[in-house]
């Protein structure tokens, strides 16, 4: 089987194709940033592939599977950075409609609370909402701009830069962080499958099911375990319309019931998720983390 994952250079993607390459004896084809493919042999051997233009490359025609991850492009036309998004975009998007083209089975990725977009219908297609996924790789952080990263990130960086852990309005909102393996085994069971379903597929870890406020207490408590230090600045409550603080929904929490009929559960429960995030946040340097 031939699985294609578009972005698997960011933080779900590089750990599917990781868990993809140790786990399964599939044919795997990565598409980073820029289009930057590499064909990974079940062996591990590791080939660059030039790709100017996918729809007309052999690579893509006997494929099975296509991931995509991605996502939309957000921000305001003219911008360097937006850019540079919709040019990455538009080549997912011309990897994806070369895959489904040869009958590939397609699933995309949408996080919870963002709206899905239409997709080709004439092609098997399973939408899956991820839950609060976190895990090693999440976020790269610089000191100073953290801004925009995932909410634990953001606690996570509060501890790495000694300031305070802003949470808006007491961080009483509910999440249910899910630990990023758990996240690409329900991914490859999805394709497994192969089979399309209606509406989203939600992933995600209903027994994780927490506020903001206890994953802030938690990851002071893992860092003190982790570092054998007491973290430098405390908790500061702030309200809403803080761009620097985090809230948004007041609970979010996943369905898995269509993934408990294929036989997945999650593995991992709150504390030893948020232990590995918070440790590859630790090594080798706290501040550099792939993304």
């Amino acid at each position: 089987m031939r699985i294609v994952v578009v972005g698997a250079d960011g933080f779900v993607g590089a750990n599917l194709a990781d868990h993809l390459l140790r786990h399964t004896p599939h044919d795997l084809v990565t598409v980073g940033a820029g289009g930057r493919t590499h064909r990974i042999a079940p062996s591990g051997r590791r080939r660059l592939v030039e790709v100017a233009e996918p729809t007309e490359h052999p690579l893509f025609e006997r494929c099975d599977a296509v991931v995509d991850l991605v996502g939309p492009v957000h921000g305001r036309d003219g911008g360097t950075g937006w850019a540079q998004e919709h040019r990455r975009a538009a080549h997912a998007a011309r990897v994806i409609d070369r895959c489904t083209a040869a009958g590939a089975h397609l699933v995309r990725r949408v996080d919870a609370g963002r709206p899905l977009h239409a997709v080709d219908e004439d092609h098997p297609t399973t939408w899956v909402r991820t839950f609060d996924v976190v895990g090693p790789r999440l976020d790269r952080l610089d000191q100073g701009a953290t801004a925009g990263a995932r909410v634990v990130a953001e606690l996570i960086a509060a501890l790495l830069t000694s300031r305070p852990m802003q949470l808006v309005d007491g961080g009483h909102q509910r999440r249910s962080p899910t630990h990023v393996a758990d996240a690409c085994r329900a991914i490859v069971a999805l394709l497994v499958t192969g089979a399309p379903g209606p509406g989203p597929i939600d992933i995600g870890n209903p027994g994780n099911d927490t506020t903001i406020r206890e994953v802030a207490v938690l990851l002071r408590d893992l860092w003190t375990e982790l570092t054998g230090r007491t973290p430098a600045a405390g908790i500061l409550d702030v309200t809403g319309g803080d761009d620097r603080a985090f809230g948004d929904h007041a609970r979010m929490l996943p369905d898995t019931s269509r993934l408990d009929e294929l036989g997945w559960a999650p593995r991992s429960d709150l504390e030893t998720t948020m232990r590995d995030t918070l440790a590859s946040y630790l090594r080798p340097t706290p501040l550099a983390v792939a993304g």
